[in-house]
């Protein structure tokens, strides 16, 4: 059984127009060999009728939906005056065998959109687990600047942001502590 790897190459100095979606499928056994690698997958997408270049600070999360069919929850981050604002996509994120030139996911299935739980904006994307409860399948985030972790409930590939059910948390406040976040799901 083959695995695929999907990854971002960003440049946070350069503002618009520098994301790039990439994916690679790696060879099934120990090997690990890529067998197939595919940069440009997600350069650009349609907002409001405009052609919008992805930002420099584009992340990219690969899973299976609900269905079992492989999506990826792209993450446009642009920054302007040291604050973030993110459109959220996501796309069929299958990547055949054989990848043909000009291969890309083509239009998402959803997005793209703004996430915001109250007043917060959720705009600084860190981490994705997915996981069914109770027959319900979910994509659950976290935003460390926003400090908050907060989940989308899906059905195939529809999705709905949870703007009832999430998590707040305190950041450090002094110099000494230490930084970091990180999500896992039991």
């Amino acid at each position: 059984m083959s695995s695929i790897v999907a990854v971002t190459a960003y440049d946070y100095s350069s503002g618009t127009g520098k994301g790039d979606a990439s994916v690679a499928r790696y060879a099934g056994g120990t090997s690990g060999t890529v067998i197939e690698t595919k940069t440009g997958v997600v350069t650009q997408y349609t907002d409001s009728g405009s052609t919008v270049l992805l930002p420099g600070d584009t992340k990219v999360f690969h899973f299976r939906n609900s269905s079992g069919v492989d999506q990826a929850l792209i993450a446009a981050t642009q920054w302007s005056g040291g604050t973030p604002v993110c459109k959220y996509l996501i796309f069929t994120g299958t990547v055949p065998a054989t990848i043909p030139s000009g291969y890309n996911w083509g239009t998402p299935v959803y997005g793209p959109v703004n996430w915001a739980i109250g007043s917060t904006a959720l705009a600084n994307l860190y981490k994705i687990q997915t996981t069914t409860i109770s027959g319900t399948f979910y994509i659950y985030g976290i935003d460390y600047d926003a400090a908050i972790a907060f989940r989308l409930a899906a059905s195939g590939s529809t999705y709905n942001l949870d703007t009832t059910n999430y998590f707040t948390f305190a950041k450090p406040t002094t110099a000494g502590e230490g930084r970091g976040v990180d999500l896992q799901i039991d």
